[in-house]
């Protein structure tokens, strides 16, 4: 599936600042629900400080994916390129984004078994951005080849990683 970097870009973009007022939300029906014990302290805090996370690192994270997405070759956007020159960063990548994209459909069932349908639905599109800028991190990365699974298959029926010099039309 191609990647579309820019839609992804500004829907990351749209998905933080949307988090100002999806996590106060999320913390009120928690808090609603006796989710917390009586003599905890207030969710203000979480808050407060998931507030400072979104205002303070956004700006920085921005300008990250935009350096990446920069930095990206566009033939190669598609969510299952793979860099041979740098398996250890290619897998690194996997493994982050993939943590993310599981915790995110836990997040998914929570979010509707709580009564939260728009908080959900932000994260449906987490699960967009998830792969999305883990393609435009991986494309981006120096290397002489990047792989991408195709559907070539050979007698036996197993499906080959190529690099994409060697696939038709490239």
């Amino acid at each position: 599936m191609p990647v579309r970097p820019y839609f992804a870009f500004f829907l990351w973009l749209g998905l933080w600042t949307s988090q100002l007022w999806l996590i106060p939300r999320y913390y009120v029906r928690t808090l609603e629900l006796n989710y917390y014990p009586p003599q905890a302290d207030s969710i203000a805090i979480p808050i407060l400080g998931a507030w400072m996370m979104i205002i303070l690192a956004g700006p920085f994270l921005a300008v990250g994916f935009w350096i990446c997405l920069r930095r990206a070759k566009p033939e190669f956007l598609q969510w299952n390129v793979w860099s041979a020159a740098t398996p250890a960063r290619s897998t690194l990548w996997t493994i982050v984004f993939g943590f993310l994209s599981i915790s995110t459909i836990h997040s998914i069932f929570e979010n509707f078994s709580i009564g939260l349908p728009l908080n959900a639905c932000a994260a449906i599109g987490w699960l967009y951005v998830h792969p999305s800028l883990r393609a435009i991190i991986v494309a981006g990365l120096k290397s002489d080849y990047l792989w991408l699974r195709t559907e070539a298959c050979d007698v036996t029926g197993a499906v080959h990683l190529l690099p994409v010099n060697d696939l038709p039309g490239v």
